[in-house]
Formats: C-alpha cells, sequence, structure tokens
C-alpha cells in the first residue's frame, strides 16, 4: 500500500484495490497507509466524482479522514 502511496502515477485499478482493503480491513494499524495514498494523490483522486460515495460505503475508520482530503480547498 505504501508503494501505491509514493507512486507518481496511479491507475483506476490502485484506487479500487486501496478500497476493498479499507473494506475488508477495518484495523487502523494495517489500513493506515491508505490515508497516505490519498494524500499523495489527492489532487487527481478529487476528479474522481464518485469517489467520495465509494470511500463512505467502505465504512472504514479512515473514511472521514479520508473524504475530508477530497473536499475542494
Amino acid at each position: 500500500m505504501l508503494a501505491l502511496a509514493i507512486s507518481p502515477k496511479i491507475e483506476p485499478d490502485d484506487v479500487t484495490a486501496i478500497l476493498n482493503l479499507l473494506k475488508r480491513d477495518h484495523n487502523a494499524w494495517n489500513t493506515f497507509g491508505a490515508v497516505q495514498f490519498f494524500e499523495m494523490h489527492q489532487a487527481d483522486l478529487m476528479k474522481d466524482p464518485t469517489l467520495k460515495t465509494r470511500v463512505q460505503a467502505t465504512n472504514s475508520p479512515h473514511a472521514q479522514q479520508i473524504l475530508s482530503l477530497l473536499q475542494p480547498p
């Protein structure tokens, strides 16, 4: 997950993989790297109009923090 966070380019499948992890694993220690993924790729991810809904559907303990990253400045 951290490799995806620092990758210079992301693919739609990367986002799906991160969201699937957030759905499956609600252990904040295991999924903390997902927040970094959203921080590092914030500008690109904000372009996806469905992403906020998809993040909310994960019921992850990080969902609110991630959603705040997807808000326009």
